[in-house]
């Protein structure tokens, strides 16, 4: 499902790199965008009809509003997500045409966040604006993600590789199970490495994961139904697919307010959650705090050569 980085020899098959399953090429310290899902089960169908994509599968998103896509800045490159182009919401199968139930809406606009860092994909948000709305419900997202605590159940869905090696990529939409750990935590299983910042989630499960092609796609805190899923996470970036090292996403709710107000200048507004909290995650915690994620610079890192955390989206070409 989600994008993540690949080994250096993998590097001649990427072109561009999304997130969690990044392209890795032989050079060192940078970061890698696209990601597939690994050890993930098909989708039902009907369960994440908010779900987008670009037209061949090499970046994912989400309606966030009716005419309003969430996706990651990395997506921007090679013009994967460009004016002009289609954005296809609430498809499960690649071989999916118009007329046949998803929506295929031309992108009016992009707008992505004005820090996003393509060197270490710190702030990697970005909007889609549409040229009409689509039919399907948009996902939450929360204005603070206080309700999760380490460990938690999340959902990444892509349709990017199942395996860090291989180029295979499944027709259908796939979801992960994952578990989210604390940012320091994740900045040690890095050692230090992994410049990590406040606006980045991660997480670690064992054998599961995002992979190559998957950057851009929801990391989903799931309710009683679709309709009261949130979406805390963008899928961002990664070293390798179901490695010893954990997926990042970019954290939507440190930019609840920059997406907020990009939203109402479209003419639309986000969606609110609307049933009782044990029903919605987002209105269900009773957490009092939770540790801040700690906020790593480059500045004095002692550097290992290791594979290249690409930050650009990398694309394998469907089998």
């Amino acid at each position: 499902m989600f994008l993540k980085s690949f080994f250096p020899f993998l590097a001649c098959l990427i072109a561009t790199t999304t997130s969690n399953a990044v392209g890795i090429g032989p050079e060192e310290d940078e970061k890698q965008g696209q990601m597939r899902i690994v050890n993930g089960t098909k989708a039902e169908i009907g369960r994440y009809n908010y779900f987008a994509r670009d037209e061949n599968g090499n970046c994912g998103g989400f309606l966030v509003a009716p005419n309003m896509v969430l996706t990651a800045a990395q997506c921007d490159y090679n013009g994967m997500y460009k004016k002009g182009k289609k954005v296809v919401v609430g498809s499960y199968n690649m071989n999916d045409k118009e007329g046949t139930g998803p929506d295929f809406i031309e992108i009016k606009e992009t707008i992505r966040h004005p820090k996003f860092d393509d060197y270490n994909l710190d702030n990697d948000y970005m909007l889609l604006v549409l040229t009409k709305n689509s039919s399907f419900q948009p996902a939450i997202i929360p204005e603070n993600d206080d309700f999760l605590e380490p460990g938690d159940l999340v959902y990444a869905i892509g349709t990017g590789q199942t395996s860090y090696l291989g180029p295979y990529r499944p027709k259908s939409l796939l979801e992960v199970g994952l578990n989210t750990i604390e940012n320091d935590e994740c900045d040690k299983l890095y050692e230090g490495e992994g410049d990590m910042t406040k606006n980045m989630l991660c997480t670690f499960t064992p054998f599961k994961d995002a992979c190559i092609g998957d950057a851009g796609g929801p990391l989903i805190k799931r309710g009683v139904n679709a309709e009261n899923d949130v979406v805390v996470g963008i899928t961002s970036w990664g070293i390798g697919c179901a490695t010893e090292f954990p997926g990042v996403y970019a954290r939507v709710s440190r930019k609840y307010d920059w997406i907020k107000t990009n939203v109402e200048k479209n003419g639309s507004k986000l969606v609110l959650p609307s049933l009782s909290p044990s029903e919605t995650p987002i209105k269900s915690s009773t957490k009092k705090g939770k540790k801040k994620a700690k906020n790593v610079t480059k500045n004095g890192k002692k550097r290992r050569k290791k594979e290249k955390k690409v930050g650009k989206l990398s694309t394998i070409p469907n089998i």
